[in-house]
């Protein structure tokens, strides 16, 4: 019972120790962090962390974007400096889909700020514009740091991604449409056009009776004469 309450008090004071050492190694040393953010300043869109494609941010062609790179040093302060931040530096190289706006030629984005103490930030801002026209397409851009401490033991780097997504839906075009045919109405008479004649043409039967008439009277006259003529003869 003795040996093993000795053991397992000397194996918790070496846990301790080792403990005690390696948090005292962190704790003296600069801790770096990198954040990368991105903002549609043309639709006035917020500040986005847009870490992955699903949270990306969205933006038409021509569209200009501002990155914001964040390094920070969240190291607790050390008043010998063993926490400063030294030989730091910065580089995002752009992907195809985006061109700065100052400078299109250029394709690294690249800074070197001082040295950042603990609880401090080195804060980069870089405009682009979207060239990108393909509907969907995520652009991911990458930011990249590194660092050491003062006497170069703890060398430490570290990226992080800003992701949009390109908006250009091709146009629907409607289908074409035709004009049905009116349909053809007839136009009503005018009352002038109905007005009954002064005097009506001699057709069918009414035109026939005047004619018989003469006939007769021709055929009664002739053989009156004929009568006539019989008799001073005889």
């Amino acid at each position: 019972m003795n040996k093993l309450s000795t053991f397992s008090s000397a194996t918790a004071l070496t846990l301790l120790v080792t403990a005690s050492v390696a948090g005292t190694a962190v704790a003296w040393h600069p801790q770096g962090q990198i954040i990368k953010s991105v903002q549609n300043l043309t639709t006035n869109g917020k500040l986005s962390d847009a870490n992955t494609a699903a949270a990306a941010v969205s933006a038409k062609p021509g569209d200009i974007l501002q990155y914001t790179v964040e390094i920070k040093n969240i190291a607790p302060a050390a008043s010998n400096h063993d926490n400063d931040m030294a030989f730091v530096g910065m580089a995002d190289a752009l992907p195809a889909g985006v061109v700065l706006v100052d400078t299109p030629n250029v394709r690294v984005v690249t800074a070197q700020p001082d040295n950042i103490v603990p609880g401090k930030s080195y804060v980069k801002t870089f405009k682009v514009k979207v060239t990108e026209t393909t509907d969907g397409k995520v652009i991911e851009n990458t930011a990249c740091y590194s660092g050491d401490s003062i006497v170069k033991d703890q060398p430490i780097n570290g990226c992080d991604v800003a992701d949009i997504i390109v908006s250009n839906p091709t146009p629907v075009t409607p289908p074409a449409t035709t004009t049905p045919d009116k349909p053809v109405v007839a136009t009503p008479a005018k009352a002038d056009d109905l007005a009954v004649p002064a005097e009506l043409p001699n057709t069918g039967i009414g035109s026939v009776v005047p004619v018989a008439g003469t006939l007769t009277a021709l055929v009664g006259y002739a053989a009156n004469a004929l009568r006539l003529k019989r008799r001073v003869q005889a």
